[in-house]
Parts: structure tokens; sequence; C-alpha cells
């Protein structure tokens, strides 16, 4: 009986000291993982790094975004436009090298005489970011600054500017909208219809209000060489010779 305990005794004290040497932080051996252990554990332990300047960087290798202008054509001549009732203008562009969209554009025409900006289609309201074209009305403008005592059109030359939220003066950035002021018009008022002999009037008329009697005489003879011309060819079967001559 004793011997069958001490045995017994004996197995409990092994698996004790088995089990002990194990979980004790101070043992020589530690378990080992298996391949498939260490596949799952791996990302885990080491995820995988991401770069977050890569789209960043990425901007800085691409050219300053920005539009060119469609409308007018961009020829060597300057564009002319009239400012009277009806008379609209139309100005359109492309899109180049954009990454990002502006959320809104505004456009102004700077002019060059008086150094004023007006408002096409001014902040706040604008227009929206992804917009290709603009229709300005010079004279409604002209008539509502003239009510509300603004600054009036001149006869002069402007420059167009077009830029987006981030301001007009907003620097050139990688794919980013930049400010355009490229194109350059010019504006006119048309002159009042003069009748014909309010004209001859004013040409015979010298400086000093006297009337010039050489330049009476030189429009009587335009006058009997324009009724010669009239009598030759009005009357058929008269020779080119016939008639009478100056």
């Amino acid at each position: 009986m004793f011997g069958v305990g001490a045995r017994e005794y004996g197995g409990e004290y092994a698996r004790y000291v088995q089990a002990t040497a194990v979980a004790s932080p101070t043992a020589k051996s530690t378990p080992s993982l298996s391949s498939s252990q260490r596949i799952a554990i791996t990302p885990t332990l080491f995820p995988r790094q991401t770069s977050s300047s890569s789209s960043s960087s990425g901007d800085d290798e691409l050219p300053a975004g920005g539009l060119t202008v469609t409308q007018p054509a961009q020829t060597a001549d300057e564009s002319f436009y009239k400012i009277a009732a009806h008379e609209t203008i139309t100005f359109g562009w492309s899109f180049t090298s954009l990454k990002t969209q502006p959320s809104r554009l505004f456009v102004v025409a700077s002019c060059s005489q008086n150094g004023y900006t007006y408002p096409i289609a001014a902040s706040p309201s604008g227009i929206a970011g992804d917009a290709t074209s603009v229709t300005w009305y010079p004279y409604g403008y002209r008539m509502s600054a003239l009510a509300n005592g603004q600054p009036d059109l001149l006869a002069a030359t402007y420059r167009l500017i077009i830029y987006d939220e981030q301001g007009i003066s907003a620097a050139a950035r990688g794919g980013q909208f930049s400010p355009s002021n490229a194109l350059q018009f010019a504006m006119y008022f048309p002159q009042a219809y003069t009748p014909l002999a309010r004209e001859s009037e004013i040409l015979l008329t010298s400086q000093n209000g006297h009337v010039d009697h050489a330049v009476v005489l030189q429009w009587c003879l335009i006058a009997l060489q324009s009724l010669r011309r009239s009598y030759v060819h009005c009357s058929p079967g008269h020779s080119p010779h016939s008639g009478f001559f100056l």
C-alpha cells in the first residue's frame, strides 16, 4: 500500500515540477510558435506604414493650375466692345492642370485709366467653380453705377481678372487654381448719329465761326461732279462726252 501511494505521490510531484518549469519566468525554454501562428501575429506587431505626405508631395510635382481664355480668341489684336443698350460681352475659358476644382470663381475688370476694379461676377456670390464662361452687361452696370454714385465705365483698356476663393493674389500651387489676368480688352461709347446737313454745316464753318469760302467752293465742285456722273449714267444713248464738263 505504501509503495503504491509513494508512486502516486511521486507522479503528482513530477507533473507539478514540469508544470512549474513551463510557467516559470526563469525557465530556459520558451514555447515555440508554429508558422501559422507567426503569420497571424506579424501584422499585429508590425503594421504596414503609409505616408501621409504622398499627396502633398505629388502636388509639388504638378504645374500650377489655372485657365486659358478661349473667348474672345487670343489674337494679336485687342478686342473692342461697345458700351450700349442690349450689348453684352461673353468671356469663355478652359481649365488647365487642375487637380482640385475651385468652389467658386470671381470675375472683375480692372481699368487701366482710373485703376478701378469693376465687378462682373464679384465676391461674395461669384459663379460656380466649374463654370467656363460669364456674360457681362456693361450698359446695365453703368446705369446702376450712375444711379448709386459708383464709378462710371470709361472708354479705355481693361484687364480681365479671374480668381477663386483663395483670393485675387493667391500664390501659384501645383494642381491648384491660380488667378488669371492675361486677357486685355477695350470698351468704347458709340457716337450719336449726325445728320448729313449738320455735318456739312460743321465742315463749312471755320474755327472762328465764319464760313470758309474755300471749303464752300470745294463742296460745290464735288456736288457738280456728282451731278455730272448722274447725268451721264442716267441718260441712255448719251455719249460720255455729251453733257457739260467742269
